[in-house]
């Protein structure tokens, strides 16, 4: 079961993930068109949905990297190969550079208002049942 925070904080994790796919629509036209296909592939495995709060970080993580090398109009490693076929963004978070592992952009404000909901959201539960 996912938690009340779980929740929130995820809602604003896809907020922000829909936001890079649609830069993502803009700035794919600058690259060649081989790296287009291989962009939309990580895309297609970008989009898998999943309700573990980390793993929809990385997902962000990735998609923020992803963008950014259609931005330069070249895809940077790992984007320049197809993405793994199988396992979870968990396991793929190697591929990612080492100083961005799970530091999505905002990450921290992201954590600290969807505590901020929960807690509000426990206020009024606790207010209606006593």
């Amino acid at each position: 079961m996912v938690h009340q925070l779980d929740r929130a904080a995820i809602q604003l994790l896809d907020n922000e993930f829909y936001k890079q796919v649609y830069i993502f629509g803009r700035t794919i036209e600058n690259l060649k068109s081989y790296e287009e296909d291989l962009a939309f592939d990580w895309l297609n495995k970008l989009i898998i949905v999943t309700d573990n709060v980390e793993e929809v970080r990385l997902r962000n993580d990735f998609m923020h990297y992803l963008v950014k090398s259609c931005i330069n109009g070249q895809l940077d490693p790992p984007f320049d190969e197809k993405p793994p076929s199988k396992g979870s963004f968990l396991s793929m978070s190697k591929l990612l550079p080492k100083k961005t592992r799970s530091c999505t952009r905002f990450g921290k404000h992201e954590s600290k208002k969807a505590a901020q909901i929960e807690n509000r959201t426990k206020n009024i539960v606790s207010k209606i049942w006593h």
